[in-house]
């Protein structure tokens, strides 16, 4: 690995640290279009590392070195019911860690070590590094991620819009619909952005724009997915293709206030409710032991081998690679069996013959 920039030092266990951003090489297959010849190819990505005590880590070299219960307990769950779908991403996760929380003691973390790694991770603007960084704030946040490891996830396609509240007990998580309007909904989404476009407004180098109008989106929308109205805590699941579009008009919204929401009247799937019994509805199993067949969704549109079935019009990067994995998609967009859309940035659909 090689070190290419490094960010402000920062203090772990009373000694510097600091994140630096170095490359590593991995081997691609590659097949030629023609010959359909496979060979390798050596290529390099950017990682995220940790410079500590003259040492660079990835973040899981990080933790396993420092910490020596990190994931005492290497498990996950596989969820029983294609219902957990009806969650969103962070929800699932978080539902997931509860309940290995119920099957396992977890390690204890000293309070300095808690303020350190936070201050480490709200410092990496990275979104995998501030998804750990919100994973933290938790209840018994620290703990569940180092006693199961930081990065666990349930990943597949959510089934749909889904407004709900929820009951969760030491046995089961019950979920059910809530009646809520579009307008309703967004009201607080548009005080926040009101709050944010003089500032927007004020930069002028588009590039420098779009990133802002991104990390707006990525790190500071809480209220898009989960409001606290009187005293019920109220969540709502978008699917990919959905978040996209509102994130499309939070764009035109920071520079329009009169642009319209895509979406209004009732949300939908108000009737949906359902329950996950931490006993019947799950099992646990062991990480890397068939994670990636147990937490694809049952009646999802499922993976092929080529471009065919994926639905017609546009679709964003995020939602193929949900419906046909990261190396599929990269296949693809390699062989020309996807095409980028025009002025649609992160839009892809497929060749037209």
């Amino acid at each position: 690995m090689r070190r290419a920039a490094q960010a402000e030092e920062l203090q772990f266990r009373g000694k510097p640290i600091k994140w630096v951003v170095g490359s590593k090489s991995y081997n691609k297959k590659v097949t030629d279009p023609i010959t359909c010849e496979i060979t390798k190819e050596t290529r390099t990505r950017k990682v995220n590392l940790i410079s500590y005590e003259g040492q660079e880590y990835e973040r899981e070299a990080f933790l396993t070195a420092m910490f020596p219960d990190y994931k005492k307990y290497d498990y996950t769950v596989k969820f029983l019911t294609d219902n957990v779908f009806w969650l969103g991403g962070t929800p699932r996760d978080k539902l997931m860690y509860l309940i290995l929380s119920r099957h396992y003691s977890l390690v204890e973390v000293a309070e300095q070590d808690k303020r350190d790694l936070e201050q480490i991770a709200a410092k990496n603007k990275d979104k995998t590094y501030q998804t750990w960084y919100r994973r933290m704030q938790w209840e018994n946040g620290h703990e569940l991620l180092m006693t199961f490891g930081a990065a666990k996830e349930v990943r597949g396609a959510a089934k749909g819009v889904y407004c709900y509240s929820q009951d969760i007990t030491d046995t089961q998580a019950a979920f059910t619909g809530v009646n809520m309007t579009w307008g309703e909904w967004i009201r607080p989404l548009k005080e926040y952005l009101d709050m944010h476009r003089e500032r927007i407004a004020a930069i002028s180098d588009e590039q420098k724009r779009q990133r802002a109008v991104e990390y707006i989106c990525d790190n500071d929308m809480m209220c898009m997915y989960y409001q606290k109205i009187g005293k019920e805590e109220i969540r709502l699941t978008l699917p990919a293709v959905v978040s996209d579009k509102i994130k499309e008009w939070i764009d035109k919204y920071l520079a329009d206030e009169k642009a319209e929401f895509p979406y209004s009247g009732e949300i939908p799937n108000s009737d949906v409710a359902f329950t996950i019994d931490f006993e019947k509805d799950v099992e646990i199993v062991k990480s890397h032991a068939g994670v990636s067949e147990s937490n694809t969704r049952r009646g999802q549109v499922t993976a092929a081998n080529n471009a065919d079935d994926l639905p017609d019009g546009e679709l964003s990067r995020q939602e193929i690679i949900r419906l046909k994995g990261k190396g599929k998609f990269d296949r693809m967009a390699e062989h020309g069996e996807i095409v980028k859309v025009k002025g649609r940035y992160g839009y892809w659909q497929r060749k037209k013959e």
